[in-house]
């Protein structure tokens, strides 16, 4: 019953969409999202390279969660269905990410195996170049590639978050929940990466990964890499 037109400060001003909402957003913002399914632009329409459903970046202390008793739905078949990217301090909570591994077959995401579309290899939660992140009580499934993900992250915790049927129909080979190429953002020796308390299950890779960089010598010799040959 939300409508983009209003302020967006109260319930009975509610923005529609999640999107509007990020958008009026500035740092030091709360943002609360009641029940419903909430989509990418042109959700449905089988295309291949859609975009996230929502995109948060370069803020400060950003609040995103469910309102309290609500559990709204982030229904994506683009590239996530939530993504952060130079973020500081950000909580993510209370909802539930849903992807379209039911409604892609096998076939259909080899064919698309050397191309990773958008469509096959979307992220649940995936947060880019932040730090002060906590990703709590979530429920994330069905999403193409990983469910959660953070790359050059620091100060992460990833709690409490129901994660499965992931990982399906990407052919880049990742995990349910990742950390991927931590950067320091201080010089603090601490525990700073958290990942506990999850409950994750039938998250496959179903789709043989392949890079095409390991037929490059020196791209190997530049990474430190061995290939393994079997004559």
């Amino acid at each position: 019953s939300g409508s983009d037109s209003n302020d967006g400060l109260s319930l009975g001003g509610a923005f529609a969409s999640i999107t509007q909402a990020v958008s009026a957003a500035t740092s030091s913002t709360a943002i609360y999202v009641a029940n419903g399914t909430y989509t990418n632009n042109n959700y449905g329409l089988g295309r291949l390279g859609g975009g996230a459903a929502l995109t948060i970046s370069n803020v400060a202390n950003i609040l995103l969660s469910a309102l309290p008793g609500h559990m709204p739905k982030i229904a994506f078949d683009g590239s996530a269905g939530i993504v952060a990217d130079g973020v500081t301090h950000l909580q993510i909570s209370g909802f539930e990410v849903e992807g379209i591994n039911q409604q892609i077959t096998h076939d259909e995401a080899m064919a698309d195996r050397l191309l990773h579309s958008a469509r096959f290899s979307g992220r649940g939660i995936y947060i880019r170049r932040s730090s002060h992140v906590l990703i709590s009580d979530n429920v994330v499934h069905d999403t193409p590639n990983s469910g959660i993900r953070v790359n050059v992250g620091d100060w992460v915790t990833i709690e409490n978050n129901v994660v499965y049927n992931c990982t399906w129909w990407s052919s880049n080979a990742e995990s349910a929940i990742v950390l991927a190429e931590s950067l320091a953002v201080d010089t603090l020796d601490v525990v700073k990466m958290v990942i506990r308390r999850n409950t994750v299950f039938n998250n496959i890779n179903r789709i043989p990964y392949y890079n095409s960089n390991y037929d490059d010598p020196q791209y190997l010799i530049d990474n430190q890499m061995h290939v393994a040959r079997q004559y």
